[in-house]
């Protein structure tokens, strides 16, 4: 997030004048990181910012529709118009047209649903998903963040670790085997399928290695090191 850089003559408690468009920024970042409902004061005080401008920013972004009112009275949330946005971005579609027949057939393979995410800020957003063939399932929708930094996904792509570690599942009965999609040496997204065990469900052996197959053909066959591609149990 970005911050007023204190000066020798501006202590870092102190408000300070900031220009519109930073602040506006600073806004949506904060707004999309926060879970709950968030009032001017409250922002004007995590921006160190002066309470009217961040007022007539907010007003501002609440007539571009990037901000909206919460239900408690004189707070903001942000709203999915930046997600829109991201989704719709040239990279996002190019990556989305590569990946849906490589996720398709990789949830018929493993008989699982699978979700490709990319990261927004500090979270990483569903923007496709794959149903799965059989009677039962985890459908993941597309929109949906994963919030918590221990989730399989989020260490797939913020942490990049090469050997298993334990990670947080979105659901309770729902391992979480997460991917990273490389270009390069960067983390472009993630695809995870959130297995569950039925009685027509592949071992969970047989999804990593499906799972696998498919991260390196959305990274373009990047077969060098098969390491990078470990998968991470949520």
């Amino acid at each position: 997030m970005l911050q007023p850089i204190p000066t020798e003559q501006t202590e870092p408690n102190e408000t300070v004048p900031v220009d519109g468009l930073m602040l506006g920024l600073d806004i949506l970042e904060y707004l999309g990181a926060e879970t709950t409902p968030q009032g001017v004061s409250e922002l004007a005080r995590r921006l160190r910012a002066p309470r009217l401008q961040v007022f007539r920013a907010v007003k501002a972004l609440e007539r571009l529709g990037y901000v909206g009112r919460a239900t408690e009275r004189g707070t903001y949330v942000a709203t999915s118009r930046l997600y829109e946005l991201g989704v719709n971005a040239p990279f996002i579609q190019q990556l989305l047209d590569r990946a849906r027949p490589v996720m398709q057939a990789l949830s018929e393979e493993v008989r699982q649903s699978c979700n490709l995410a990319v990261p927004f800020g500090r979270h990483l957003t569903v923007v496709l998903q794959a149903q799965s063939p059989g009677a039962f399932s985890i459908n993941v929708p597309e929109g949906y963040r994963y919030d918590s930094p221990a989730s399989a996904p989020a260490i797939a792509c913020f942490a990049l670790t090469r050997s298993p570690v334990q990670a947080a599942s979105v659901l309770d009965g729902v391992t979480d085997l997460s991917c990273p999609i490389l270009d390069g040496g960067s983390v472009i997204a993630v695809v995870t399928i959130p297995y569950i065990r039925t009685i027509e469900s592949l071992p969970v052996d047989a999804c990593v290695r499906g799972l696998q197959r498919a991260a390196i053909t959305l990274s373009g066959g990047q077969t060098a090191s098969i390491s990078r591609f470990a998968v991470l149990y949520g």
